[in-house]
């Protein structure tokens, strides 16, 4: 097996470096099931469109 100098993980970068960008990330993704989940308008306009 061949061995690459490049590693997969990034040790060198430390953990708030890498939380903070994926904070807003998650909470965009978080809004978006909220709206998804409690407007009935939204999860049903699809199959609606499809004739179900």
């Amino acid at each position: 097996m061949r061995r690459t100098s490049r590693s997969l993980l990034p040790v060198a970068v430390p953990i708030e470096q890498t939380v903070k960008p994926i904070m807003g990330y998650l909470g965009l993704l978080m809004l978006c099931l909220l709206v998804i989940a409690f407007v009935p308008a939204i999860s049903t306009a699809l199959p609606h469109a499809f004739g179900y």
